[in-house]
């Protein structure tokens, strides 16, 4: 993954900072700071400094001055996980950054496990919907399919973005990480961290374990309190036993729990 250096009308004597906007994939001047904690030093030329979703670049412009606007700066990609609850807008916004990516004139791979059925593509809570590219099954080796998909783009891809990544099985989230990092194409991946019992799920354990940035994307209980449980429900009654997966809509509904509200509803954890 290439970006390239705009150079700033201020420049300090001996720092030059720019901002990366992980979207437009463009390094753009922010400020010049006087602190860098969490400093990532990839042969120890460059500093990445990670703050939310912003990534401030800086060189020391007297050991580097051969930086000039225009150059471009090699940066490993990396896989992200978003997760949340039940019904946290995690598909909208896997939607909005896929067109956020589009309207740069960027390219993005849209996947999600085969065993999510709950329509033909991606359909958010808010209406919005978007077809995928690929439907992940179980025995897919998603590494091998997914350098197949690029292959066939004359346009290369800039992001892979998965949903339901939950329902992915263990060998395919290190497929996802080896995207990143080997094949140098960034994965943001969205999913559930646990069941409606409260385990985690085989695919979010793995990202839990792997990815290099996780952000949780929070909803509310029906109490006001954040929620981090799943409730199934059958016929409006919360459950506490059956399979680890049933789709939502498919005799089944799901609520978003905080703690208190779900050892009330559910029962013991």
């Amino acid at each position: 993954m290439c970006y390239r250096v705009r150079r700033s009308p201020r420049r300090s004597k001996r720092r030059v900072v720019f901002f990366l906007s992980p979207l437009s994939h463009h390094l753009w001047f922010a400020c010049e700071m006087k602190k860098t904690p969490q400093i990532l030093s990839p042969g120890g030329l460059f500093h990445f400094v990670e703050t939310g979703s912003e990534i401030f670049v800086s060189y020391d412009s007297k050991n580097l001055g051969h930086l000039r606007e225009g150059d471009r700066i090699s940066i490993m990609a990396k896989i992200f996980l978003r997760y949340a609850a039940m019904n946290s807008g995690k598909s909208t916004n896997l939607i909005q950054v896929a067109y956020n990516y589009e309207e740069r004139g960027q390219h993005v791979l849209v996947i999600k496990p085969a065993i999510d059925t709950k329509g033909e593509g991606i359909v958010s809570r808010l209406g919005a919907a978007r077809d995928i590219d690929l439907a992940v099954t179980p025995e897919m080796n998603l590494e091998e399919r997914l350098l197949d998909e690029i292959t066939k783009r004359e346009q290369g891809i800039d992001c892979i973005l998965v949903d339901e990544a939950q329902f992915l099985k263990r060998e395919q989230v290190n497929a996802l990480f080896k995207m990143a990092v080997v094949h140098n194409v960034p994965v943001i991946a969205y999913g559930l961290r646990t069941d409606f019992q409260g385990n985690a799920f085989e695919g979010s354990a793995r990202l839990l374990e792997i990815a290099h940035s996780i952000e949780e994307l929070k909803t509310i209980c029906r109490c006001g309190r954040k929620a981090i449980f799943n409730g199934r429900k059958i016929n409006g009654v919360f459950i506490s036993q059956g399979s680890q997966v049933a789709i939502d809509g498919e005799g089944v509904e799901y609520e978003s729990l905080c703690g208190s509200c779900y050892l009330e509803k559910v029962g013991d954890i």
